[in-house]
């Protein structure tokens, strides 16, 4: 009987071998078949969802947002190029050879500037009355795209550090920076301009200097 139960169980191992490797072979071409879908799509979107274009660009590189294996397909991305003091959301498509789109995903982007704002200064030549005093009379900042100059808007600290186009003050005195707003009160005034392009580009205007008095 010890003898019966022995050669079972050697005739039971090629068995469960067998059967081990059946279920293996059908897991790698589970495996395999989802890998070949996978790679049959033609395209893989990286996940890069922010991206930055030189402007009056005809046919940017889109490669860091989308990798094209299938050469019937290619990769076009939708946005206003009119738009270069903003973060505009725009649709990256594939699309096959009849234009019919296969596959998109939203992206945000923002037309860089090639050169930093022009920023013009002008001093008061003697005290000012708080009353008639206006600081945009006194600085002006600007982005120049082509022929075109494109006035910069006033904006928090907040918004320069994260790369809205724009232009802050700050007290050279006191190292803050002053809201436009603010009501002047008489005094000697020292402040440096610190402007962006909406790209993260900064630059320091000479300081603007005058003074208040009532």
């Amino acid at each position: 009987m010890k003898y019966l139960h022995t050669l079972f169980g050697i005739l039971l191992i090629p068995t469960v071998l067998f059967t081990s490797a059946c279920n293996n072979s059908s897991s790698f071409t589970s495996s395999s078949s989802a890998a070949s879908e996978s790679s049959a799509v033609g395209y893989a979107f990286t996940g890069i969802t922010e991206y930055g274009v030189e402007p009056d660009t005809i046919d940017p590189d889109l490669g860091s947002l989308v990798l094209i294996t299938d050469p019937d397909l290619k990769a076009v991305l939708n946005y206003d190029q009119s738009k270069t003091m903003e973060v505009q959301q725009a649709e990256l498509q594939v699309v096959d050879q009849n234009n019919q789109v296969v596959g998109s995903e939203t992206v945000n982007v923002w037309i860089r500037s090639t050169e930093n704002p022009a920023i013009e200064l002008i001093t008061p030549e003697g005290p000012v009355s708080a009353a008639d005093f206006s600081i945009q009379n006194c600085v002006h900042a600007a982005m120049k795209r082509a022929d075109q100059t494109v006035s910069l808007e006033w904006i928090s600290s907040q918004d320069l550090v994260s790369g809205k186009a724009g232009f802050v003050l700050y007290d050279l005195n006191t190292g803050l920076p002053i809201n436009p707003g603010t009501p002047w009160l008489d005094g000697d005034y020292s402040l440096s301009v610190l402007v962006s392009d909406g790209s993260g580009l900064t630059v320091q205007a000479q300081p603007l200097a005058f003074t208040i008095a009532g």
